[in-house]
This record gives structure tokens, sequence and C-alpha cells, in this order.
């Protein structure tokens, strides 16, 4: 099988994708997207359209795209400063409540890969 991979929903509509006629792609997705409103948003549009495509879809789940934030002082005023994305892996409990959303949400998707990288 051969498909493609890519986590922006316009490629559904780009003349390039649609020319290869792939019935097979893959969305690689944060294990808690689905409790953070914009990626929900985003994989929810992403998955509306590969299923009105009629598309076959890996899911690839990957680390928190969630930021921690501390509090520094900018010019005499405190202000909320990114400073590193999370890596801490979920508890297994965690996961499971997370990809039960996913299924629920999406029961069409049957195929995923637990961990999209395998050095995590």
């Amino acid at each position: 099988m051969i498909g493609i991979g890519d986590d922006k929903a316009d490629m559904f509509a780009d003349p390039r994708f649609v020319a290869l006629r792939v019935k097979a792609v893959r969305y690689d997705m944060s294990w808690d997207a689905l409790s953070v409103t914009y990626q929900r948003q985003e994989v929810t549009a992403w998955m509306k359209d590969a299923k009105k495509d009629g598309l076959s879809v890996l899911v690839t789940i990957d680390h928190s795209d969630r930021v921690i934030y501390r509090r520094v002082k900018v010019h005499g005023k405190w202000k909320r400063k990114a400073f590193s994305q999370t890596r801490v892996l979920p508890s297994t409990a965690q996961y499971i409540t997370a990809f039960k959303a996913f299924r629920k949400e999406f029961p069409w998707v049957k195929d995923f890969a637990t961990w999209d990288e395998t050095n995590c």
C-alpha cells in the first residue's frame, strides 16, 4: 500500500494530491490532541475531509504539543514566556483515556501506530 502523510487539511483539495489518486493517508497527532481546543479543531477538520474522500487513515500518535510557560520579569513586569514544549510521556491511564476519546469521535479509523517516534 502506498499513501501520503500530511497534517494539513488543505492537502485534500490540492490538485497534485488529487492527481495521485492515493487511497491511504497518514495523520500524526499529539496523544492529547482532542483535549487542546485548536488541535481538536485541526484533527476534526482533517478527519472529516479524509472520511468525505473515502480514504484509509493511519494515525500515528506522538508527544504532546502543549507548551510549558514560566513567569519571567521583563523590563520590571512579570510576563508569561514559553520556554519548552512538553516531552513528558502520558501515563498509561492518560493514554488509554485519550485513545478511547479518539475512537469514540472517529470510529471509522482502524489503523494506528502507538507512537510516531521510536526513540521516545
